[in-house]
């Protein structure tokens, strides 16, 4: 029977940020679909909802892994607004 290999840390950290740059390009997909869901329905207050949500684990994944707080997160996205 063949010995199982076992992958390194180093290959299982590459996996995973594949993965998220896979995961990251399906939401930019999913927010374009949904945008024309607030394009066709504009008075809809739960697609806002929608996005508030998304939003929130967003800044929560980058508190994470930036070491960054929410405030400083949340200024940064201000100075991009403006």
């Amino acid at each position: 029977m063949a010995a199982k290999t076992e992958k390194t840390a180093m290959q299982t950290y590459e996996e995973r940020a594949q993965d998220i740059g896979a995961l990251l390009g399906w939401l930019q997909d999913e927010l374009e679909v949904h945008e024309e869901k607030a394009k066709a329905d504009p008075r809809n207050w739960g697609l806002v909802g929608d996005l508030t949500e998304v939003r929130m684990r967003l800044v929560d994944a980058l508190t994470f892994l930036s070491n960054n707080n929410e405030m400083a997160i949340a200024e940064a996205l201000a100075d991009l607004r403006n």
